[in-house]
This record gives C-alpha cells, structure tokens and sequence, in this order.
C-alpha cells in the first residue's frame, strides 16, 4: 500500500523521539520514489539539524543535482538562519542538495512562516505545511517538551 504525506510525518515524528536535542527535538525523513531512504534526529551535542544529518546520511550535501522525485518530512518547519552566523540554515542545505519537496509539522515562531516557505519556493522547492492539525499539533508538542534521553520531560 503507497505511503501518505501523514504516514511519513510520522515516521519523522518517530525520528524525533531519537533525537538528542533538550533546544527542541526534530525528526526528518528523506523518501524517494516512495522509499525512506534517510532517518535522523537533531542532535545538541554537535549542533546538528535533523535535516542536515538526514541530507549527509545519503551523501545529498552540497551536491546541487536535482533529485527526482523526492521529499523531506522534517517535524519543525527548517530553519532560515542559523544563531551561529558561521553555519549554513537547513533552508539552504536543502536547497544545495536537489531536494524536491519539502513537508514540514510545526511552524518555526522565530521566522516568519511565509518568508521561509518563499525562500525555498523561490529556489525551486515545492513546500509546505502538512495539512494533519493534529499532526501539527505533535510536532510542535513533541519540540516544546523535549528531554535528553534518560531525563524526565519539563
């Protein structure tokens, strides 16, 4: 049975439970052809984002070729910039790898959502907002309320 926009944002929540992040935990899945093909969890530790170890995990970083068919579930809508000027935002590694498609859960209260959602789109990305309310709704809940492993949550 062919997989759905939510079956995937759920596999990205589930992503998110493993990641090791007490900022906001993040899931992201890369699917193509209708294959996950990457799963990853932010991580504090080095700094990384979901959608940046997802991309490195298929070797997809920096490499500009488009990829067809494919798509990023990520559970917290990627960043515009980062708070360390020095690093590349998720926009732009996603824009740098060829993705296709990007489908986010929880909108990012510290950019504006359509200034993000237009600097993907106007660098060729299809992208929006999953249309699940609750699902949303996870998302956000699961980045608010985030732990370390082996913690309580707040």
């Amino acid at each position: 049975m062919m997989k759905t926009d939510n079956d995937f944002m759920q596999f990205a929540l589930d992503g998110a439970l493993w990641a090791y992040d007490d900022c906001g935990r993040v899931g992201a899945v890369i699917v193509q052809k209708g294959r996950i093909i990457s799963f990853a969890g932010s991580d504090i530790r080095d700094g990384t984002h979901a959608e940046y170890t997802a991309l490195l995990s298929v070797g997809w970083v920096g490499t500009g070729t488009h990829k067809p068919d494919s798509t990023i579930y990520v559970t917290y809508q990627p960043c515009l910039k980062r708070s360390n000027p020095k690093k590349i935002s998720c926009s732009q590694y996603l824009i740098d790898s060829g993705i296709e498609r990007v489908v986010y859960g929880a909108v990012d209260p510290n950019f504006n959502q359509w200034e993000a959602e237009a600097y993907l789109r106007n660098n060729g990305i299809h992208v929006s907002q999953i249309p699940d309310v609750q699902l949303q709704e996870e998302c956000k809940k699961l980045f608010n309320d985030s732990f370390l492993p082996g913690t309580l949550p707040r």
